[in-house]
C-alpha cells in the first residue's frame, strides 16, 4: 500500500504534542484510505496537546513497555517543553529519551529561517539524528505536492535523490498520495537545487519564442499545465489578450 515498498510491518507508536485526539483521527481516517486499509485501521496513539515531553515522559516509558513499539513517532521537537532548543543540553536531554524509549524514532522539527540542512536549535539535535530528511511542499490544484531530500545519512554508500510526492484530496479529505516526477513539481526541483526556479525558466522560454500558450509552455517546459497557467496570469511578468497579444481558437497567447 501507498508509494513505497515496505519490506516488513512493525508496531509503531505515535505520541502527538500538536493537535487534538479529533484531528489526529480524521487525519488516521486519510491516510487509511489513500493507502487502500479499512477506513477504522487503528494507529497505536499517545495524544498530549499542550504537555511538554518532559511531564509525559514516564507515560511514554510505560506505554512502550506495554506495547513495544518497533518505531516511534514525536510530533513535534518544537512542542518538546524541556528548555530552549538552542541549548545543547535540552537536545541532549530529549535525543536520550527517545532513545531510551524506543530503538528506532522519527521526530519532526524546523529548520531555520536562514538556514539549509539543520535543524532549529542545538547542534546535538543533528548530532543525535541518523536520518535526516528536509520536507518541503508545493501547492497544486488538487492538494499539494511534497519533496523528502536526504540531508544527512550514516553508513549510507551515497547520497539518494529527492524523492516527491503527489497528495491529492476531494470533498471527504485525503484521496492518495502517489509518486511524482520533479518536472511536475517545478518549484520543490528548483528548491532542491535540481533546475533554474521556474519562473525563470518560464520567461526564458516565451523570451526567446516571443509569445507562447499555456499547453505550448508546459510542454515545452516539462511542468504542470495548472502550474504554468498560475504563473502565466498571476506573476505579473506576463501580458495576455488583454494587453493586446490577441487569442487564436481557444488558445491565449502570452509575451
Amino acid at each position: 500500500h501507498g508509494p513505497w515498498q515496505v519490506a516488513r510491518k512493525a508496531r509503531v507508536l505515535e505520541v502527538d504534542l500538536e493537535r487534538s485526539r479529533d484531528s489526529i483521527k480524521r487525519r488516521i481516517w486519510g491516510i487509511n484510505r489513500a493507502i487502500g486499509l479499512p477506513y477504522n485501521t487503528p494507529l497505536p496513539l499517545l495524544s498530549a496537546r499542550g504537555q511538554p515531553l518532559a511531564t509525559i515522559a514516564q507515560t511514554i516509558e510505560r506505554r512502550a513497555t506495554k506495547d513495544r513499539p518497533e518505531v516511534l513517532f514525536l510530533d513535534s521537537l518544537s512542542r518538546a517543553g524541556m528548555g530552549s532548543l538552542i541549548e545543547d543540553q535540552t537536545a541532549m536531554g530529549i535525543v536520550d529519551l527517545l532513545n531510551r524509549v524506543c530503538g528506532t524514532w522519527f521526530a519532526l522539527g524546523h529548520m531555520p529561517r536562514n538556514a539549509k540542512d539543520h535543524l532549529f536549535g542545538s547542534v546535538h539535535f543533528d548530532a543525535g539524528a541518523d536520518l535526516m530528511v528536509e520536507v518541503r511542499r508545493q501547492a497544486t490544484d488538487d492538494g499539494f505536492g511534497q519533496s523528502l531530500r536526504l540531508v544527512k545519512g550514516n553508513d549510507l554508500a551515497k547520497p539518494k535523490a529527492p524523492e516527491y510526492l503527489r497528495w491529492t484530496f476531494d470533498d471527504d479529505g485525503l484521496l492518495v498520495v502517489v509518486p511524482s516526477r520533479p518536472q511536475d513539481l517545478p518549484e520543490l526541483a528548483a528548491a532542491n537545487g535540481t533546475k533554474e526556479p521556474p519562473l525563470k525558466q518560464l520567461r526564458d522560454y516565451v523570451m526567446g519564442v516571443g509569445r507562447a500558450t499555456t499547453s505550448g509552455a508546459a510542454d515545452a517546459l516539462g511542468m504542470d499545465v495548472g502550474f504554468v497557467s498560475r504563473m502565466l496570469t498571476k506573476s505579473g511578468a506576463f501580458t495576455n489578450k488583454g494587453q493586446g497579444l490577441g487569442q487564436i481558437g481557444r488558445e491565449v497567447w502570452y509575451g
